[in-house]
């Protein structure tokens, strides 16, 4: 007898981490919409998962929202890609946030003529990468093959 409260089909992971196992997840944030999501279309074409945000706002409220929820120790995104600065805010701040609780998630920082103080302060919260623009979607890919390969299919 079924009572019909849980589909012994569904998945025992919530919904948005189903496409962490099947692809990298690269969280990504610029307030510049059509660089964002051309960016975006070719992350997915070439395998991975990918969340966007346009604002500081939104990139904060997603990394915790994801970091509140994981209660088995998962990274909360395998790849952070933002903006130096987002129309609200600085974008390095959810490299700030992952660092205080603890993860060390490759990040990539976009930033034109960054001044050295801020490409100091960009390594030092340990951003693996520091480029232009998202201009070079291919310079951009590049980085992301090496720093969050796409999952290979077994068999």
């Amino acid at each position: 007898m079924t009572l019909g409260l849980v589909d012994p089909s569904a998945p025992l992971v919530p919904p948005f981490f189903a496409a962490v196992e099947a692809h990298p997840l690269v969280l990504l944030a610029s307030a510049d919409r059509f660089a964002r999501e051309h960016l975006a279309d070719r992350l997915r074409g070439a395998g991975y998962a990918v969340l966007e945000a346009a604002s500081r706002a939104e990139l904060l409220e997603e990394l915790r929202r994801r970091l509140d929820f994981d209660r088995i120790r998962r990274p909360p995104v395998d790849l952070l890609v933002t903006g130096r600065e987002l129309d609200d805010g600085p974008g390095l701040d959810a490299v700030r946030l992952l660092r205080t609780r603890g993860w060390a998630t490759p990040a990539i920082v976009i930033a034109r003529g960054l001044a050295p103080e801020h490409r100091a302060e960009a390594m030092r919260l340990g951003s693996v990468s520091i480029l232009d623009g998202l201009d070079d979607a291919e310079e951009v890919l590049d980085y992301v093959h090496v720093l969050a390969p796409p999952f290979r299919r077994r068999g």
